[in-house]
């Protein structure tokens, strides 16, 4: 697993190398070795934990686990609907009104 035997006086032990540990270095410290980001976001291992990060577009959290919904800021005009999709978002017009956000 990488490490180096250091002969004691009573034992013999291992240096481990970074990232493992453990009396053979056969335990990993990598906290990113289970892939807990989600989204696509990148793991980076840390002393004592880890970070996910960037989040992609629309996503936020911890673990980038929350899609960002484009619809809480009410984009539709004149009663019309808001449908949230993936980096965007739809509206669905009331009768009489048209556009991209039913002006």
């Amino acid at each position: 697993n990488g490490g180096r035997c250091v002969e004691g006086v009573d034992a013999t032990r291992c240096v481990c190398p970074s990232g493992r540990s453990g009396p053979t270095c056969d335990t990993t410290n990598n906290r990113c070795i289970m892939n807990p980001c989600r989204s696509g976001a990148t793991c980076t291992s840390l002393p004592g934990g880890y970070t996910c990060g960037p989040c992609p577009i629309n996503y936020s959290g911890f673990y980038c686990e929350r899609s960002i919904n484009e619809c809480l800021s009410n984009p539709c005009h004149n009663g019309g609907t808001c449908s949230d999709d993936y980096n965007r978002f739809t509206c669905s017009c009331r009768t009489g009104f048209t556009g991209v956000l039913c002006q």
